[in-house]
């Protein structure tokens, strides 16, 4: 995290909002960062916590500069292993996790990006694919409900825009997504 204010504030949908937020990119990545964020809100209802739940209220972005890349070998920055970035003054390596992280439900009421970029670069190409968001908003009331998505966007200096219900949160983070369950 870059140096800037933290504010928090207390109650039944507590509230972290962050200024100048970054985080570390692969040691073999093409940049130090793999996320920057000018401005990040989160606030999240406290009851369903206590119940294993994350039920985030409102999610905001704003300015995000995401880059997923690959390396030479295919390798993504988005597997994240233990280890130091070289230059760096420690010579220990993190324990790797023993097995799969099993997150808890998650729900998500409202999301907003605003002046965003997520590049995909591929390692074995060295070619990269730019896609800035303009404005994103997607929201619902439930995890069940039809998730309301808006997105202004540009792709290849072609902009475009897409408005639609793709269906509820719940169908994107199930484990009974088709071609997800054994038959």
């Amino acid at each position: 995290m870059l140096d800037e204010k933290i504010t928090l504030t207390f109650g039944l949908s507590p509230k972290l909002v962050l200024g100048n937020i970054a985080l570390q990119n692969a040691p073999w990545g093409s940049r130090p960062d793999m996320v920057t964020v000018k401005r990040l809100e989160i606030q999240v209802a406290l009851l369903p916590l206590i119940l294993g739940r994350i039920d985030i209220k409102r999610l905001v972005l704003i300015q995000p500069d995401i880059l997923i890349e690959t390396d030479r070998s295919g390798r993504s920055n988005l597997s994240f292993e233990g280890g130091r970035r070289s230059g760096s003054s420690s010579s220990k390596r993190m324990p790797s996790a023993a097995g799969p992280v099993k997150l808890p439900a998650l729900t998500t009421e409202e999301v907003n990006v605003e002046q965003g970029q997520v590049v995909y670069r591929d390692g074995r190409t060295d070619k990269s694919q730019p896609v800035e968001i303009l404005r994103l908003t997607a929201g619902a009331d439930s995890a069940g409900s039809p998730i309301r998505l808006k997105l202004k966007s540009v792709y290849n200096d072609l902009p475009f825009k897409i408005t639609g219900t793709p269906g509820p949160w719940a169908a994107f983070t199930s484990s009974h997504r088709a071609g997800l369950v054994p038959s």
